[in-house]
């Protein structure tokens, strides 16, 4: 869940509360019996059949007397096999990842995973995609000329670049309060499981929930099932998120710094078991630890030197983030551990520039949504870079190679000029209807697996499973195992065996070279 706030990535790179009920937060009917379903204005990038339409909701839900409304627009892939057993929901994390879309892209692969039963139903979430998107920018011109302005590099990326950093969240920070100030305050996690529970309603099923949330959608199905204890169906939480330190600390989770670490050792202790073939690193050094500090000492001799590549630029902060980016999704790790052993060894660089336009073309996250979202959620704020220094030192000695990463979260957050309306403020010690179900990978840098098995102590009756491999969430390498267990769970309602260890079969420096 780091944020990836860099012109590489991000114009390179989103009823009551049963556990404590809030004052002033009242459930509200959205008036619709139904939702019409019909043809998308968009295509499956897989040709998936899907179908699309839209539900009012209340705007604030801490105002019971307010009419104004959003509308989330659904989407919905009808199951595949047999007559439907019902709606899985899901969330595709950020926050600020736009849902349609990924439901859309993703459906066949998702049917295979929970054996086609159910029908796959998503919407954008507020601050998302066509959910009153969030965006402090009039249009993408403008969007652009401030990137330009106002580079996106991390707070470590050179001896001023945390007061540098400090002065252009600030600039973000006054822009969007200007421009979002008619909903910046509506853009929560809480409305947001609101929102889920109303879809529930008007899909019309038994009143359940059952959701599958991926990475930040482990946050959400975590605060949906404390608020609406006695509603929830069966929840799968792929890719943890503590939950207990989502809304403190600006907005960090700690969890992940004592993640990406170790990801990255093993990572690298990965490619030196296989040949320089499969991974061009492995002829570097003769030990996962000489390699570690090889590359650290690659990176800051980039920051005082950075690389031109065509029209790229490799920097610090370009190199460190996709070095983040190949553990999150380990298919590109082969390509990008060529880039680092290209550097080293002096090689022509000019092959780099189709993984760098793919990665340019990879938005990972819809608008300024992250900021609204997670920040409007989090607690506290600061005035003064002094203020949350020590954060910073935190990371710093927590993560040498990869703390700059959270930088710019931690500086924006402290400075943002909203506070959601509702922020679920009591604990996870829940008892849910039915039992939830936690999954973490091993080596997975942005939510560890002690972030599960920490969420899974909370919630009465819960169990975990973990997903031995690399990668972010259970979708980063195919496992069957994991799929049975998926399977088992929403079709007949059955858990595993607690601390159940899935293997993989990813490869992740594979003999014949990824397409």
């Amino acid at each position: 869940m780091f944020a990836h706030h860099h012109l590489l990535l991000a114009t390179a790179a989103a009823t009551l509360a049963a556990a404590t009920p809030l004052k002033g937060i009242y459930p509200q009917d959205n008036g619709t019996t139904g939702i019409t379903w019909g043809p998308c204005d968009f295509e499956s990038k897989t040709n998936a059949t899907i179908q699309c339409g839209s539900l009012p909701v209340p705007l604030d839900y801490s105002n019971p007397k307010s009419n104004r409304t959003l509308t989330l627009q659904v989407v919905k892939a009808p199951a595949v096999n047999g007559p439907s057993k019902g709606s899985i929901l899901f969330n595709f994390g950020g926050p600020g990842y736009q849902a349609i879309n990924s439901l859309a892209d993703t459906a066949p692969l998702l049917f295979n995973m929970t054996g086609g039963h159910h029908d796959l139903v998503a919407f954008d979430p507020r601050g998302t995609g066509r959910s009153i998107p969030y965006s402090c920018y009039d249009n993408a011109t403008e969007r652009e000329l401030a990137a330009l302005k106002y580079p996106g590099k991390f707070g470590n990326s050179s001896d001023v670049g945390l007061g540098e950093t400090w002065a252009y969240a600030t600039i973000l920070a006054n822009r969007c309060e200007e421009k979002t100030k008619d909903i910046g305050s509506f853009i929560g996690t809480s409305f947001v499981a609101r929102d889920l529970m109303q879809v529930v309603d008007t899909l019309g099923e038994d009143g359940l929930l059952n959701f599958w949330g991926f990475s930040y959608g482990s946050l959400l199905g975590e605060v949906v099932a404390a608020m609406f204890p006695d509603r929830m169906g069966r929840l799968i939480l792929d890719g943890v998120v503590n939950g207990n330190n989502y809304y403190h600390n600006f907005g960090i989770d700690k969890d992940q710094l004592l993640a990406v670490e170790d990801a990255w050792d093993a990572m690298l202790e990965e490619c030196l078991k296989v040949s320089s073939d499969r991974c061009a690193l492995a002829e570097v050094n003769s030990t996962a630890a000489e390699l570690k500090q090889t590359l650290s000492n690659l990176v800051q001799q980039v920051k005082y030197a950075p690389i031109v590549v065509d029209d790229f630029v490799l920097d610090y902060t370009s190199l460190v983030a996709i070095s983040y980016v190949a553990m999150k999704n380990p298919s590109i790790a082969p390509a990008v551990f060529k880039v680092l052993h290209d550097i080293l060894t002096g090689q022509d660089l000019a092959s780099l520039v189709p993984l760098l336009t793919a990665q340019a073309a990879n938005i990972a996250v819809d608008g300024d949504g992250l900021y609204g979202i997670k920040c409007s959620d989090s607690f506290p704020r600061s005035s003064t870079l002094a203020g949350v220094m020590s954060e910073i030192e935190y990371g710093v000695s927590t993560s040498p190679n990869f703390w700059g990463i959270l930088t710019t979260q931690v500086i924006q957050c402290a400075q943002w000029p909203f506070e959601a309306k509702e922020r679920y403020t009591g604990d996870f010690k829940v008892k849910t209807k039915n039992p939830i179900l936690f999954v973490g990978n091993s080596y997975d840098p942005a939510t560890p697996p002690h972030s599960a098995r920490n969420m899974t102590a909370f919630f009465e009756d819960s169990v975990m499973w973990e997903q031995h491999g690399f990668g972010h969430t259970t979708l980063a390498g195919r496992s069957e195992c994991s799929w049975k267990i998926i399977q088992d769970y929403f079709n007949d309602g059955k858990l595993p065996d607690p601390n159940t260890v899935c293997e993989t079969e990813v490869d992740i420096f594979p003999e014949t070279p990824r397409a």
